[in-house]
């Protein structure tokens, strides 16, 4: 396992545990609960797609980067 897929793994577990932890001891109503949790699960969501579109131009810049230095050793 790459130290990408254990980061994104880690951000998940954490996501998660937080997710559940805050489910246990929060004081609301069934209603309000699962209105939290659509909620928290959204903007877990949008933050997993965004760390992922950075880790994606990421390598994209550093294969490009490679390309490069690949090209100028064979010149």
């Amino acid at each position: 396992m790459d130290n990408t897929s254990k980061i994104l793994l880690s951000i998940a577990a954490g996501a998660a545990a937080g997710l559940v932890a805050g489910v246990l001891i929060a004081p609301a109503s069934g209603e309000e609960t699962r209105a939290n949790l659509q909620k928290q699960g959204k903007k877990l969501k949008k933050d997993l797609s965004r760390k992922i579109e950075d880790l994606g131009d990421d390598a994209e810049e550093k294969l490009s980067d490679l390309k490069k230095s690949a090209t100028n050793a064979m010149n």
